[in-house]
């Protein structure tokens, strides 16, 4: 399997009051494996709801979505596949290393936590509260989490932002 994404004849409306408002229409493409793509736009151009149909989080009104070959709907699908959102929430009293712990446990064949937190150079803040990490601390453990599940480059990294 070369496409990592497959994305066709998607369109996807929200409702607002009694109108419908088009977000996404006919949008077609595909990512094949080794490849890299960035979504870039204004605000309200479609980026975030894009991703969310990728993963499965919605889905579109006409088309179809593919992630691995499969709906994003099924769970081995996302086993596949790390995101790193533009905004993220985590349980601000949990420290790094049971953050890690927390997200490794979704996963079948997931990485260690000294691993993943070695890979992303946070190895001195595993005792640390996530809520105080550095700016950069704290976008070095959204990556960690996206990795956590061994995504590699037969898998696919998934980005979003302005």
């Amino acid at each position: 399997m070369n496409r990592l994404i497959e994305v066709s004849q998607v369109c996807k409306t929200f409702s607002k009051g009694f109108s419908k408002i088009p977000i996404l229409n006919q949008v077609n493409f595909f990512v094949e494996k080794g490849e890299f793509l960035v979504l870039r736009g204004e605000n309200g151009a479609g980026k975030t709801t894009l991703l969310n149909l990728i993963l499965g989080i919605i889905q579109p009104n006409e088309g179809e979505v593919k992630l691995m070959g499969l709906s994003p709907q099924e769970s081995s699908a996302k086993t596949s596949v790390g995101v790193v959102l533009q905004k993220t929430n985590v349980p601000p009293n949990l420290k790094v290393k049971e953050l890690v712990q927390l997200v490794r446990s979704y996963y079948p064949n997931s990485q260690t936590v000294s691993a993943i937190l070695k890979r992303v150079r946070l190895e001195d803040k595993s005792e640390t509260s996530a809520s105080k990490l550095a700016g950069g601390e704290t976008q070095r453990l959204y990556f960690a989490l996206a990795l956590v599940g061994r995504v590699s480059a037969s898998q696919t990294l998934l980005t979003v932002g302005f």
